[in-house]
């Protein structure tokens, strides 16, 4: 609270707020196992979720995100000999960023030049639209490494798939229709 000394232009308590906040929840998680003194595993997973943060440049508060990320991942480590050694890796990621317009309850207006005002109909995660950005991904690759005497060997392969999926939709409530500039100026939409 900022206190102002009284004056007949100036006076009262004045409350400030922090300027973004944000509502996160992390999750991260590590397992590593001995099989033996050959074998090793190591497992990790994690999940995070990221919605609607105040930024201090918008003048709509919440801002309309959703950002979302799951992602596991292991290796295999074994020791087959002193000079062998190999090892397996696994991991599938899942990310999704979402955003809606500021202002949900704008109507489609259509008709001005075969140009649209978009509108948008609902909120982040109930109908799909907005922005959408959704990318799986998925790996898996390994190794062996051989060495004798000085030399190393290290042979490997891997496949990597990612799956990236971006699109932009607006699906309006209403739809209001003008035969031109002057009936868009003038508020008569065209009725059916």
């Amino acid at each position: 609270i900022v206190w102002a000394p009284p004056s007949p232009n100036n006076f009262g308590p004045v409350s400030l707020a922090a300027p973004v906040t944000l509502r996160r929840e992390t999750a991260l998680e590590r397992i590593d196992y001995a099989f033996s003194s050959r074998q090793h595993l190591s497992a990790r997973g994690v999940g995070e979720r990221l919605t609607r943060p105040d930024f201090n440049w918008s003048p709509y508060g919440q801002s309309p995100l959703s950002q979302k990320t799951l992602g596991f991942a292991a290796a295999l480590t074994s020791s087959w000999s002193p000079s062998i050694v190999s090892e397996l890796r696994a991991g599938i990621h899942a990310d999704s960023v979402a955003w809606d317009l500021a202002l949900s309850g704008l109507p489609q207006i259509a008709g001005l030049r075969n140009d649209s005002l978009p509108g948008n109909c609902c909120t982040v995660g109930r109908i799909e639209g907005g922005w959408r950005d959704r990318t799986r991904t998925a790996e898996i690759a390994g190794n062996v490494v051989i060495s004798s005497g000085p030399h190393v060997l290290k042979l490997g392969a891997g496949n990597l798939d990612s799956r990236p999926n971006t699109r932009f939709t607006i699906p309006p409530v209403i739809s209001f229709s003008f035969f031109s500039l002057q009936d868009f100026v003038i508020n008569n939409p065209f009725a059916s």
